[in-house]
């Protein structure tokens, strides 16, 4: 008898479906940073999150079957210089997932910013590497996640991957859809990707290649704002493995709008890897950029976990 139950309870036991496995996660980044302006004094500050944005991040999956997998990911800013957070401002999405590609609704970038930036600036010193649009059209119709959005990724066929998304304008403030579409390429050392973004009288293209030539890997994208006031930029990235942990990043980045002085902005910085989780990082800034120009050196520690 006993034998018979030990044998059921295995059963039952096997028989129920496997549990989603939900995972913390984060990034903690704080600097210390000297800021020299053209016009003003000198000062020092400490800074949260400017090498990467400090986050606090929950996400997990599950089998149900099919061959699909369901997923979620909840995940907030944190100034992690003060300790304040606030949960589910950055991404804050649920997805299903298979041989189809990928269905993601929530929060979530749109697939131009998220395909080209990932092919773009993959080895410069995040949030100095951004691809977006400058100037005083800060381009925020395009940049980071969006809420309301939902977005397909296809599978990788051959090396190519597409991705559609659209923004319901009912929470936006001018009320308009944004739509997204990216598609990227990678053979090799090699890989493009281009987008477009469209919200109303306002779109967004852009292209954005890099290159792993082994111990230095370079990126560059171009791209132009059709608005009421037409922007161009551009950006390159380069990435050096000085080996020993150590890694040399070099940044320069210029936006043009309307009549207005072209802006340009250049990074240069070095990074030491301690652990597969902590890096040290040093960066300086110039920024020539009219009555906000001038430059900066700060030096900091981000930390994985």
């Amino acid at each position: 008898m006993k034998k018979h139950l030990i044998a059921a309870a295995v059963a039952g036991a096997l028989a129920v479906p496997a549990m989603a496995q939900v995972t913390v996660y984060g990034i903690m980044d704080n600097a210390v940073r000297s800021t020299n302006p053209d016009a003003g004094s000198t000062t020092t500050t400490l800074v949260s999150g400017s090498f990467l944005t400090s986050r606090l991040g929950f996400k997990g999956e599950e089998d149900v079957g099919d061959g699909m997998t369901a997923g979620f990911i909840l995940e907030g800013k944190v100034t992690s210089d003060d300790g304040s957070t606030t949960l589910g401002n950055r991404e804050s999405s649920v997805y299903l997932k298979g041989g189809f590609g990928q269905i993601r609704m929530g929060r979530t970038d749109t697939s131009q910013s998220e395909g080209v930036e990932l092919v773009a600036h993959f080895g410069h010193i995040g949030n100095f590497g951004l691809n977006h649009v400058g100037g005083v059209a800060t381009g925020v119709e395009y940049a980071g996640d969006q809420a309301n959005t939902i977005k397909y990724t296809s599978p990788s066929l051959g090396g190519l991957t597409v991705q559609i998304g659209q923004t319901f304008g009912d929470e936006r403030t001018d009320g308009e859809d944004l739509n997204s579409i990216s598609a990227s390429y990678a053979a090799g050392p090699f890989a493009v990707a281009v987008g477009y973004d469209d919200v109303g009288d306002d779109n967004y293209q852009t292209i954005g290649a890099r290159y792993n030539a082994g111990m230095v890997t370079v990126g560059a994208h171009v791209g132009k704002r059709d608005a009421a006031t037409d922007v161009d930029v551009m950006g390159l990235s380069a990435k050096a493995d000085l080996g020993g942990g150590m890694a040399l990043h070099v940044g320069y980045k210029t936006s043009e709008e309307g009549t207005a002085d072209k802006i340009k902005v250049t990074n240069l910085g070095l990074s030491k890897a301690l652990s597969k989780r902590t890096t040290l990082l040093g960066m300086y800034q110039d920024n020539d950029n009219g009555s906000a120009a001038g430059s900066f050196f700060q030096a900091g520690i981000i930390h994985k976990f």
